[in-house]
C-alpha cells in the first residue's frame, strides 16, 4: 500500500493527508521528523520536505500541490473543479494558503534557529504582514464547506496558526477563526488529518 510520509504540524502535510482521507486513496500516513531526516526520506524527496506520497510502483511525489493534482486526477475531480475558470480560482486561492504557511514558517525559523541577539525583527514583521494581508484577501472570499483543493488549504493553514499563532490572528479575523470549527464538524472523518492530529 501507498504511504503519505508527514508531520504532524506541517500546514502541507494536512492539506495532503485531508486529501488522501476526502479521495479515499489507500495510503497509510507515516510520521517523519524532516529535522531528522533517514536515508530513505532523503532519496523520495532530496529536499527533505513533507509531505510525500510514497506510491506503490516505487515513485514518490512532492510537494503538496503536487500530491493534490495526483489525488484529482486519480479521484476523477474531487479536488479541483473542470471548469477552467474555476479551476483557476481554486487554485489561487490555494495558492494565497500556501502562501501564508510559507511567511509563518519564515517567522518560525527565525524564531527558533536563530540565536536571540541575531534575530531579524524587520524580517518577522515583514512575514507577518504579508501573513495577516493575506488572510485578509482569503476572508473576503471564504469558501463554503465542501472539500476541495482550496477548503483544504485553507484548514491546514488556519489549523497551523492555531497551534503557532494563537491568540494573534483570531479577533482581527472572526469569519476565518470560526470557519475552523464549522469545516470540522462538516467533515469530521477529514479533520482528523487537520495539523496537530493524528
Amino acid at each position: 500500500m501507498a504511504e503519505i510520509l508527514y508531520s504532524l504540524l506541517s500546514p502541507y502535510a494536512a492539506k495532503a493527508r485531508m486529501a488522501v482521507l476526502h479521495t479515499g486513496f489507500p495510503a497509510t500516513p507515516r510520521p517523519t521528523d524532516a529535522f531528522q531526516p533517514t536515508s530513505e526520506f532523503l532519496t523520495a524527496n532530496p529536499l527533505g520536505k513533507v509531505p510525500v506520497l510514497l506510491l506503490d510502483d516505487g515513485r514518490a511525489l512532492h510537494d503538496s500541490r503536487v500530491i493534490m493534482r495526483f489525488l484529482d486526477i486519480w479521484s476523477g475531480g474531487k479536488l479541483y473543479p473542470a471548469d477552467p475558470a474555476r479551476l483557476i480560482e481554486v487554485a489561487q486561492f490555494e495558492s494565497l494558503c500556501d502562501g501564508v504557511c510559507d511567511c509563518l514558517q519564515a517567522i518560525m525559523f527565525e524564531k527558533r534557529y536563530r540565536p536571540e541577539e541575531k534575530m531579524f525583527q524587520g524580517w518577522i514583521d515583514r512575514q507577518w504582514e504579508k501573513a495577516t494581508r493575506t488572510l485578509d484577501r482569503l476572508e473576503a472570499d471564504v469558501p463554503d464547506l465542501a472539500p476541495d483543493a482550496a477548503t483544504l488549504a485553507l484548514r491546514g493553514t488556519l489549523g497551523y496558526l492555531s497551534i503557532r499563532f494563537d491568540g494573534q490572528w483570531e479577533e482581527t479575523h472572526p469569519p476565518l477563526a470560526t470557519w475552523i470549527d464549522r469545516f470540522d464538524r462538516a467533515n469530521p472523518e477529514i479533520a482528523t488529518a487537520a495539523p496537530g492530529k493524528g
